[in-house]
This record gives C-alpha cells, structure tokens and sequence, in this order.
C-alpha cells in the first residue's frame, strides 16, 4: 500500500471512529447495570465511556483492514468526553501522565506517539476489564 494510500486509510478509519462515538452519544452504552441494559451517554460512568472510545477505535481499525485510529485521536476523543475529576485517581493520573509523555517518551524509545498512545490506552482499557472480572469474581464467591 502506498503511502497517499494509507493516508487515506487512516483518514476514513478517523472518519468511522468519530462515526461510532457519535453513535454513542445517540444511542447510549450497554450496561449491565441499568434496567434496559444501556444508559444515555450524559449518565454512564466515567470508565464505562473510556472503554467505549477505545473499544470504538479498535472496532474502527478492524472495519477499516486493521488500520488504526492515530493514538493520539483516540486520546484526543477522551480527553473530551471522559471527565477526569470522576475517574480513579490512578486512571485520571494514567491519563495525565500519558499526555504529558507523548512530548518526549516516544522519541526515546523510537517510538511512534500515535502508537505508544493507543497501546497505553488499550492496556488501561485492559486493566478496568481485569478490575472488573476480579469484582464480579468477589461478589460471587468466586475470588
């Protein structure tokens, strides 16, 4: 593939996640917690939204033959719609420290910004699943 090919992969990948998150705002998140089984997007917790907009970026790159949403976009993204001040304080200094490193650590390691941001993002994204799989094993005797 080319590179004006790729550009334009990436630019119609963007496209689609932007696509997606609109729909969540429409459309509201599957949660298991509310009656209907999803919330409106005004209502959903904090850490429901963050694993939605990452979650949207990599449903988008697999729509799009596995391109992937710029990291940075998907911090971006975020950044807008997740309020911080309701986050974990370790997820809500994750976020900032992240932000603060994308300047400087990528270039250290010979590392892209946009993928040492989506592979922070995924790996927090991974964390919260963990947390919660570990929290429905607690309440059911399980763990």
């Amino acid at each position: 593939m080319s590179a004006k090919e790729r550009e334009a992969k990436v630019k119609e990948s963007i496209s689609d996640f932007h696509s997606r998150i609109e729909g969540l705002r429409r459309d509201g998140l599957r949660y298991e917690e509310s009656t209907s089984g999803f919330v409106p997007w005004a209502y959903a917790p904090e850490n429901l939204k963050l694993e939605a907009i990452v979650v949207a970026a990599q449903s988008a790159a697999i729509a799009g033959g596995n391109i992937n949403v710029p990291g940075t976009v998907v911090l971006e993204a975020v950044e807008r719609d997740v309020d911080y001040s309701k986050l974990s304080e370790i997820k809500r200094n994750f976020l900032e420290e992240l932000r603060a490193n994308l300047s400087h650590v990528p270039e250290a390691f010979g590392v892209h910004p946009d993928w040492f941001a989506t592979t922070a993002l995924e790996r927090l994204i991974e964390r919260l699943w963990f947390e919660q799989d570990h929290f429905h094993d607690r309440e059911s005797g399980r763990g």
